[in-house]
């Protein structure tokens, strides 16, 4: 009876034991069980229990400011962490730099397809993802401190080619949102944007012997959802917590860290870089736009991506539409279809993308790219392994130096104060291998607002250069060292610096 199952979010805390393991399904503010969160946080400081907890997520739940899987951030309460991303919860990056807890950083992908390996009771999952990366164990393995030793990915070899192992392991807990569930306890997601990993965790649960706590805003006991409304069928569901404020749910936590707005200098900048970027898209083509300043593509080719001509898609299960950006990043305006995330990364991982636009945290002169750990922060990789190492066309989309301050003049890129230039001889660490990805026949373009340039024989080499730029004081100078320059340098295109 659907009334055995419905209980509060006090009484769903203590079906928590001492160091279970809890996957938590959301991204950003999206389907984040946050009061179920709240209660648990609330549950350990007067208790002292659940304590010693093992969170697994794939997607970033949070925005910077304290909301999401942050609210775990308490000593004692949480024993391990292992997620796609960082980026969002600050607080949990102090307790990991402060090695209070155990941390890792795995594929988005990887996380995301591992649960259809733990349901299915398989032993993991084997995929190239990762290879000579840091999620590779022969470069830390993803643990992100001293305190973190197990070993969650192993190498193998199989037929004669090298893999990473993830090893499957039980989920004891699933806590994730829904919308509403009906008289019968079945779960629909007819108000949430996403599906994510959603049924794949509660199923990954379920066979593991382990309970599925589901958070809605209410329970409509005189309605029965058609099957297809249906996202989780009752018999996977185990309780059902009703929230006391359901205003208080929404696919965002409101104007918040992410929704800072650069300059409008900076803006300006990012244009360029993003109008460059979007001459390399062909109509017909599937992308994928990464977040960051890739995100700004989408508003250059909002007219081909209206007209469908172009299809996005985006790693919480978004296909066709207009990617939004900012707190809202994850979301798309009228997508064609929203499938879940495991799906989608098949979609990638075997190479069904055009070309993808990804962010360049920090790049070197080899053209390996850091994404991960840099400047004392700790990012995660999220889902860029898994694009970035099977697309077949990369454009990583980056400023070549940062905190100049630069303009455009009659048609010119006019530099006014020098910063400090963004590609480096060694990145802290590689989450994308330009070694291998030329051996794999990948192309690889790197574009900034004063140059291009191209992957090729191991090297970065310069292709083109904005006008207005002097090539030695404003490029090679910079870099530390000369870059092959190619035969056919030329300028960036004038439409580019348009004002």
């Amino acid at each position: 009876m659907i009334k055995d199952k419905i209980i509060t979010a006090e009484q769903a805390v203590s079906i928590i034991e001492d160091g279970r393991t809890v996957a938590l399904n959301g991204f950003l503010g999206a389907g984040v069980a946050e009061e179920l969160y709240i209660a648990i946080r609330d549950a350990f400081l007067k208790t002292g229990h659940p304590r010693d907890l093992s969170l697994v997520y794939a997607s970033s739940q949070g925005d910077g400011s304290g909301h999401g899987a942050d609210i775990f951030a308490v000593p004692g309460l949480i024993r391990r962490v292992v997620c796609g991303h960082w980026g969002l919860t600050t607080k949990l990056q102090e307790m990991v730099r402060a090695n209070e807890i155990e941390a890792y950083n795995l594929p988005q992908g990887v996380l995301a397809q591992l649960y259809r390996d733990i349901a299915a009771h398989r032993p993991g999952l084997i995929t190239r993802v990762g290879l000579n990366t840091c999620n590779d164990p022969d470069h830390g393995g993803g643990r992100l401190n001293e305190r973190t030793t197990e070993d969650l990915v192993k190498k193998i070899t199989l037929q004669g080619e090298e893999y990473l192992f993830f090893p499957a392991s039980p989920v004891d807990i699933a806590i994730l949102h829904g919308s509403y569930a009906d008289s019968l306890g079945n779960i629909t997601f007819r108000d949430e944007r996403y599906k994510l990993e959603a049924l794949d965790m509660v199923i990954a649960c379920h066979n593991s012997g382990g309970k599925v706590i589901v958070h809605v805003k209410d329970v409509l006991e005189n309605e029965r959802f058609p099957a297809d409304q249906v996202a989780i069928p009752h018999i996977l569901v185990d309780y059902i917590v009703k929230m006391k404020d359901p205003a208080s749910c929404s696919d965002t936590y409101g104007k918040q860290a992410l929704d800072k707005k650069p300059k409008p200098g900076a803006e300006a900048i990012r244009g360029i870089i993003a109008r460059r970027a979007a001459m390399e898209v062909n109509d017909g083509e599937l992308i994928n736009l990464g977040i960051g300043l890739p995100e700004k593509i989408a508003e250059v080719l909002a007219d081909k991506i209206e007209q469908n001509k172009i299809v996005c898609t985006i790693e919480s299960g978004m296909i066709g539409g207009k990617p939004l950006s900012g707190i809202n990043f994850g979301m798309s305006g009228s997508p064609l279809i929203v499938v879940d995330s495991a799906t989608l990364f098949n979609l990638y991982d075997g190479g069904g993308l055009d070309k993808a636009f990804l962010g360049m945290a920090e790049c070197d002169l080899k053209g390996n790219i850091n994404v991960a750990s840099f400047a004392g922060r700790i990012a995660g990789v999220g889902g860029f392994l898994n694009i970035a190492q099977n697309t077949k066309y990369l454009n990583f989309c980056g400023l070549f130096s940062v905190g100049a301050e630069l303009s455009v003049e009659d048609g010119k890129l006019v530099i006014h104060k020098e910063g400090k230039c963004k590609i480096a001889k060694k990145v802290e660490q590689i989450a994308f291998d330009a070694e291998n990805a030329e051996k794999r026949g990948q192309k690889c373009q790197y574009i900034t607002e004063r140059c291009v340039f191209a992957l090729k024989n191991g090297r970065l080499e310069l292709t083109e250069i904005a006008p207005g730029i002097d090539l030695q004081k404003d490029i090679l100078d910079l870099l530390g060292e000369n870059v092959p320059i190619s035969e056919n340098l030329k300028l960036m295109d004038a439409s580019v610096f348009a004002q």
